[in-house]
């Protein structure tokens, strides 16, 4: 069947004529209707926006789509543009295409911000269940070890006190709470940094994910992600 598709596509495109290769490796072409603005199908979601291809007419070769990848590698970074990405199933198999939000996906890259959400998220992390033992919870004996005066010692008034052997823990950490306070709007800040500098490492990938109901596999229910 694949084979098929793929003989009709060749056919297209030798009746359309040659296709013009794409300047960069690493650079997908877009279809020249869409670099023309003009209208062609769409499916609008409530801030995405994926190309559908006509069942008539092959926008992209298949092959360029299974080979290369979305994206112009010397654009610059945080600009706020929409980006395109290919959208693919667990399969591989192309599905169309999806506009990535420049807000979310496009942000300058800021490394203090990051740092900051790394450091509110390991230190909400920590359990905080660490304790010792003061004076007055140690094991032991109230009595005076020795009399104050005429042994020519230190003068003691018990043997639970941090000096000795198996005493007390002056100033040592309690049960408590490590976590510390972060913006709502830095956290956001942060997340959309992160995306941001995966996107341009090209380590995004939109997949289409097929639901599982309570009656089990239900194919008529789609979510891009």
């Amino acid at each position: 069947m694949r084979a098929l598709v793929r003989r009709a596509a060749s056919l297209l495109r030798a009746a359309a004529g040659p296709v013009p290769r794409p300047p960069c490796p690493t650079q997908r072409r877009l279809p020249d209707a869409v670099c023309r603005g003009e209208n062609i199908p769409t499916f609008c979601s409530s801030r995405y926006s994926t190309l559908v291809a006509p069942s008539n007419e092959v926008l992209i070769p298949p092959e360029l789509l299974s080979s290369q990848t979305v994206g112009t590698p010397k654009r610059t970074i945080g600009q706020y543009e929409d980006l395109v990405a290919r959208v693919t199933n667990f399969h591989n198999e192309d599905k169309g295409y999806m506009v990535l939000d420049g807000d979310v996906f496009d942000v300058p890259i800021r490394k203090d911000i990051v740092h900051r959400v790394v450091r509110w998220q390991l230190a909400k992390r920590q359990q905080g269940t660490h304790s010792t033992k003061t004076i007055s919870e140690v094991s032991g004996t109230g009595r005076k070890p020795y009399k104050q005066k005429g042994t020519g010692r230190a003068r003691h008034g018990t043997l639970r006190g941090p000096q000795f052997r198996g005493g007390a823990t002056m100033h040592g950490p309690k049960p408590r709470s490590h976590a510390i306070k972060l913006q709502k709007k830095v956290r956001r800040l942060g997340l959309k940094i992160t995306l941001s500098a995966r996107t341009a490492e090209g380590k995004v990938a939109c997949r289409i994910l097929m639901w599982y109901g309570a009656r089990g596999f239900s194919p008529g229910h789609k979510k891009r992600t």
